[in-house]
């Protein structure tokens, strides 16, 4: 890909994505308040337990989806924030560490994508979760999408980043950054449900 693709890739991405956040958002299935239901007194209370199913090995790697997300987040906040330095601010001695971090986002991007992957399979599928799961899916899609970009742009070459493809890299690792806060927020939301923050 070369560096005019890879910002008209950058382009089209800003304008599409929030786009296509908006119409998600606008079919997300509404939420009928369930019928009250008669309180009785009670001697005792036995909690009701879900059925239990085997826990396979792939159960178990999917498990680990949450213990696993925190590492793309944290790699890309901080790209983003050596990339800053390094190329606006010309500290050019952090460029290996911005090399680093870039190989450890896509990384941490593949073990995050693959358990998520196998998680959403154990989840429930009524309309509300899986809506959920689908927006959630499609905005890290979209962050995988821009940090295999900007590694592209980054690697493709062994010259140094400048000019447009300097620009583009630094779009997609910004936009990918902030994606990938938008879609840890998005995972929040399947775990503590809608209202646990105001937003």
């Amino acid at each position: 890909m070369n560096a005019r693709n890879a910002a008209v890739l950058g382009v089209a991405l800003a304008i599409l994505l929030p786009a296509g956040l908006a119409l998600t958002r606008a079919a997300e299935p509404t939420k009928t308040p369930a019928p009250a239901a008669d309180v009785q007194e009670v001697d005792t209370f036995e909690a009701v337990q879900p059925p239990t199913q085997p826990v396979t090995f792939m159960t178990l790697v999917g498990r680990m989806h949450p213990a696993l997300v925190h590492f793309p987040i944290g790699w890309l906040s901080a790209l983003a924030l050596i990339d800053v330095l390094t190329f606006l601010a010309r500290r050019t001695e952090l460029n290996t560490a911005g090399h680093l971090l870039l190989g450890a986002s896509v990384a941490a991007l593949v073990a995050a994508a693959t358990t998520g992957f196998l998680r959403a399979a154990q989840l429930p599928s009524d309309p509300c979760t899986l809506h959920a799961i689908a927006l959630h899916r499609n905005v890290m899609l979209a962050v995988f999408g821009l940090a295999l970009g900007a590694a592209g742009l980054r690697w493709a070459r062994s010259t140094p980043l400048s000019g447009v493809r300097r620009v583009a890299y630094l779009g997609c690792v910004f936009l990918a950054a902030f994606l990938v806060l938008l879609g840890g927020h998005l995972g929040g939301r399947l775990v503590f449900g809608d209202t646990y923050l105001p937003f």
